[in-house]
């Protein structure tokens, strides 16, 4: 598949995951425009999801323990994981520092199901790769791709990126009520970010079109 097909699966993907689960098939058919490829391959995502979830308990040390790193751990010798900040579809997030650089990280793992898929695996290599040519201060940080082959508990793949302190939007939104000025001001700190990311992506092309 292609870097757009990559993307696209990555966005219905998202959109497949607030569905309930006895109703994602269905959901999937009805989507259109959607290749063959793309539909398999979030299908593929969502059974590996599913899989996961099943083996999910719920007391709170028993989920602590299934993580795939434990706080207080230090990946390849360098970043020491300090905090569970959240999960994902694909993985989880972690506070961590930078022990080499004494600097505070945001650490996401890859779930352990999908670290073993070497085709996804290169795709978020090739992800990672090119978010780290985007330079703007409405979009965070993307640092560093890793993969440890080695690790205790099998593969684990993870990035890091800039650690953002303080309000998400979601908080901001359900705790104020947002007045027009300050919502184009959002919305505009949106877009000039998009924007820069649409750049980076044109110049990125442009070099690979220029290789060949």
């Amino acid at each position: 598949m292609t870097a757009e097909d990559w993307t696209l699966v990555k966005s219905v993907y998202s959109k497949a995951l607030q569905v309930r689960p006895g109703q994602r098939k269905a959901w999937m058919r009805a989507q259109s425009g959607l290749s063959t490829s793309v539909v398999d391959e979030v299908l593929r995502l969502l059974w590996a999801e599913e899989q996961n979830q099943t083996e999910t308990v719920t007391s709170t040390e028993a989920i602590s323990s299934a993580h795939q790193v434990q706080i207080g751990e230090v990946l390849i010798d360098r970043f020491l994981i300090e905090e569970h900040l959240g999960s994902g579809g694909m993985g989880d997030v972690y506070r961590a520092k930078d022990i080499s650089m004494a600097e505070p990280v945001a650490l996401k793992t890859l779930r352990s199901h999908l670290a073993h898929q070497e085709t996804l695996v290169a795709h978020l290599r090739r992800e990672v790769q090119f978010a780290r040519r985007v330079r703007h201060q409405n979009v965070c940080q993307i640092l560093e791709f890793h993969r440890d082959l080695n690790f205790r508990s099998g593969p684990i793949t993870f990035f890091t990126m800039e650690l953002l302190q303080g309000e998400t939007l979601a908080e901001h939104l359900r705790a104020t009520k947002l007045e027009l000025p300050e919502v184009l001001n959002l919305a505009i700190g949106v877009a000039t970010g998009l924007e820069a990311i649409h750049s980076a992506s044109l110049r990125s092309e442009e070099r690979r079109v220029g290789k060949e």
